[in-house]
């Protein structure tokens, strides 16, 4: 991402803590002067950006957004050793472990599908 989409992100992501934070006065916790200089219609004049872009990437550099794994690193990191080839892992064994093992009964629980009748 650029910079500039990059920090307006992270203004959203910190805003939307603050709301988590504080859902009734959102502004309480934040690190914004003043609050929120869009949100409570400063003149855009006034506004520092320069500071916003720092409060906002001080910010972002404490909270990093979570990075999760793709489905096939959580798939092949469940699988049981001997499905392993060492540290890797040959895709053919994962796609042919994925094709013909049962879903488990708590991961299916929690996806909500039903069991097959019969």
């Amino acid at each position: 991402m650029t910079e500039f989409v990059q920090t307006m992100w992270d203004w959203h992501r910190m805003c939307a803590e603050m709301h988590n934070l504080y859902p009734f006065n959102s502004c309480d916790g934040c690190r914004l002067e003043g609050g929120c200089p869009i949100i409570c219609g400063v003149n855009s004049n006034s506004i520092d950006f320069g500071n916003v872009e720092k409060v906002v990437n001080a910010w972002a550099a404490e909270n990093p957004e979570p990075v999760y794994p793709t489905w096939e690193m959580y798939l092949v990191d469940r699988m049981s050793e001997d499905m392993r080839d060492g540290k890797t892992h040959n895709p053919q064994s994962v796609e042919e472990y994925m094709c013909k093992t049962r879903i488990p009964a708590n991961i299916a629980e929690k996806l909500g599908i039903e069991p097959k009748k019969g």
